[in-house]
This record gives structure tokens, C-alpha cells and sequence, in this order.
């Protein structure tokens, strides 16, 4: 990471705020201008929130793989919780089931949501154009 930064093409990464060094690989990244994003996570709420503390503004992919229970202690809670912080979903009713969709939105607003735009730059390549496809298929609410 010691060259990552926008001018190097890395716009936003995404990293398991409770992993060993985490949190100063998150200051590295953030005074270089680079947004960083907690997922891919077991992080309890204590462990986002010293993420979120240290400079972590986005959750990639909330509630993808993850807990029905939308209360279930973790990194969800502490996201939703915390106005700093960015939320980024796929609400193509594959990766999300919409009644969760709806009940995030609910709770954080859509000011909170990340932009469709954004989304891009979080999905894996080669399921982009899937994402996008079946994202923008899906109702505005």
C-alpha cells in the first residue's frame, strides 16, 4: 500500500477494520487522499467504530453476506449508526433480499446511500456489468 493513492489509480479500498495493522494502513491510505471502506469484515461494533475513529467513511456491500437479522451485532450496527459513514449496497434482490434494502434505507437515508457510480469501483470486474444491470432494473424507493 506504501503507493497507493488516487495519482497511482486507487480511488477507494476496502479492508477488515479488526484485521492486525488495519487501522494504520487506514491512515496511510486516508492522508493520501484515498477513501477507505470497511468490508469483507467479522468486525465486532468496538472494532468498526476504531475503524470509523481512524478514518473509514464507507461499508462495502452492507448486509451482503450477512445476517438476515439487520440488529445482529457487528459491523452493521456500528454503520448504520455512525452518520460519518457511507453506506454502499447492491439492491438487485440477489446479493441484498429488498425487504433489507428497504429497511437500511429506512434507517440511514438515501443521503447516506453510495452512488450507483461508486458502485463500480467495488465490484469484482467481471460482475460489473451484472451488478449495473440488475441494479438499475430495480425501482428507485
Amino acid at each position: 500500500v506504501a503507493d497507493w493513492s488516487p495519482a497511482t489509480g486507487v480511488r477507494v479500498a476496502t479492508l477488515a477494520p479488526e484485521l492486525p495493522g488495519a487501522l494504520d494502513v487506514v491512515d496511510r491510505l486516508v492522508a493520501k487522499g484515498v477513501v477507505v471502506s470497511a468490508g469483507h469484515s467479522a468486525a465486532t461494533e468496538a472494532e468498526a467504530t476504531a475503524g470509523f475513529d481512524a478514518g473509514i467513511r464507507m461499508v462495502t456491500h452492507l448486509t451482503n453476506a450477512m445476517s438476515k437479522d439487520i440488529d445482529a451485532p457487528g459491523l452493521r450496527p456500528a454503520a448504520i449508526a455512525d452518520p460519518r459513514v457511507t453506506i454502499a449496497l447492491i439492491p438487485d434482490g440477489l446479493h441484498v433480499e429488498p425487504e433489507l434494502v428497504a429497511e437500511v434505507r429506512r434507517r440511514v437515508g438515501r443521503d447516506r446511500e453510495a452512488p450507483r457510480e461508486l458502485l463500480g469501483l467495488l465490484l469484482h470486474p467481471n460482475r460489473r456489468a451484472l451488478e449495473e444491470s440488475r441494479a438499475s432494473a430495480l425501482p428507485e424507493k
